[in-house]
């Protein structure tokens, strides 16, 4: 279990019980990191609701602590799950297995829609497969979360970099042209499955 914690003083609080809990690998890092299973906030230092919504369509879930009464903003704001302060160690790691056993059946599946699968950063159909780069296998990611569904840019973005791009960017413009062409490279005659534009929203997989 890769758990990453939001905030250096709580890698601290969990420094030492990770050391007691060897299959728990623990990292600090205020920005999404590749490989990661869950993502500890604190209540009051959540991330913007696009960013948690972006963690969670790659795979990761999302767990908040706090005061009791800050369970229900962390719920609205996209958390998987909460802790009430005081909290163990031992209470978190009953919490990620569960969230993990949840979360087991489509591991192992991947992405996929309409023929397309995602597996880490292969893409693949019936008619072949194609490396993507990690922005393009995180954009796809976040696409196949929701197939037919708008995802807006604020999403991708954060998806793709952990950060919105700055206004008037095109950068993820350019790696949405680059996936369309990646996964032109596998489609086979008369694929159905395109990424299109949303003006003003965002993009859709359809």
């Amino acid at each position: 279990m890769n758990l990453v914690a939001g905030q250096p003083l709580l890698a601290e609080r969990l420094a030492l019980f990770a050391r007691r809990a060897p299959h728990l690998h623990l990292r600090a890092s205020e920005r999404p990191l590749p490989g990661c299973d869950a993502y500890l906030f604190p209540a009051r230092g959540l991330p913007p609701s696009a960013e948690l919504e972006a963690l969670r369509a790659g795979g990761a879930a999302v767990l908040a602590y706090g005061a009791p009464e800050l369970l229900r903003a962390a719920f609205l704001s996209g958390c998987d799950d909460f802790l009430k302060e005081p909290w163990s160690p031992e209470e978190l790691e009953c919490r990620l297995e569960r969230l993990a056993s949840q979360r087991a059946p489509g591991v192992g599946a991947g992405l996929s829609f309409g023929g397309l699968s995602l597996r880490g950063a292969r893409a693949s159909s019936p008619h072949g497969e194609v490396s993507l780069s990690p922005p393009q296998s995180a954009i796809l990611a976040a696409l196949l979360a929701r197939p037919g569904q708008a995802v807006s840019r604020e999403v991708l973005a954060y998806a793709a970099w952990g950060r919105p791009c700055a206004a008037g960017s095109r950068a993820l413009d350019m790696q949405v042209a680059g996936l369309r062409r990646r996964l032109g490279s596998v489609e086979g005659r008369g694929s159905v499955v395109r990424i299109r534009a949303l003006r003003g929203m965002g993009y859709a997989l359809e």
